[in-house]
């Protein structure tokens, strides 16, 4: 290939090219980082075991802020906002359901109706299934590459959940 042949190729295929290895970016990104939060699954198990039991201290505590019913609600919108880790994903909604957790009980609850649960990258089973604080502060984590500004979500969330008293941190 001449000069003016790769001139002609780079100008028709730039774009492409850019968006290739932003996306290849991106995955390597994600397998470097993604290493550290994965939680395995003797982990997962040990922690919806550890979440039955806060699940039955907090009821001594606290009053649920909401129907039983409504837990599950809240972890199956959690995890259809964030059940793609890529393009599909909506931080909006997790972030406006995880506000409207009030106070520990209701955290263990909806941790508990959350369970683990397998997510995928572009429909590939993504590592082991994972518990509801892991897969939501990997995801919200992880929004910094998309959006800059949308950093404090996380943040936001974190300060909200110490005001009402909840412990768990993303």
């Amino acid at each position: 290939m001449n000069k003016q042949q790769i001139n002609s190729f780079l100008s028709t295929y730039k774009l492409p090219l850019f968006i290739a290895g932003g996306i290849l970016g991106y995955v390597i990104y994600k397998k470097i980082t993604g290493v550290k939060t994965t939680e395995t699954g003797e982990s997962a198990k040990e922690t919806i075991k550890s979440v039955e039991t806060e699940v039955k201290e907090y009821t001594q505590k606290y009053k649920p802020s909401y129907p039983e019913s409504s837990y599950p609600a809240i972890a199956n919108a959690i995890y259809n906002s964030i059940r793609y880790s890529g393009l599909d994903d909506n931080y909006k909604d997790t972030f406006n359901e995880l506000l409207k957790i009030k106070n520990p009980l209701d955290l263990a609850k909806v941790q508990k109706a959350y369970g683990a649960r397998q997510r995928s990258k572009f429909g590939i089973p993504d590592g082991d299934p994972e518990t509801l604080i892991p897969s939501v502060s990997k995801e919200l984590r992880s929004e910094i590459i998309k959006n800059p500004f949308g950093k404090t979500k996380y943040e936001q969330i974190n300060d909200v959940w110490a005001k009402r008293g909840i412990q768990v941190r993303l």
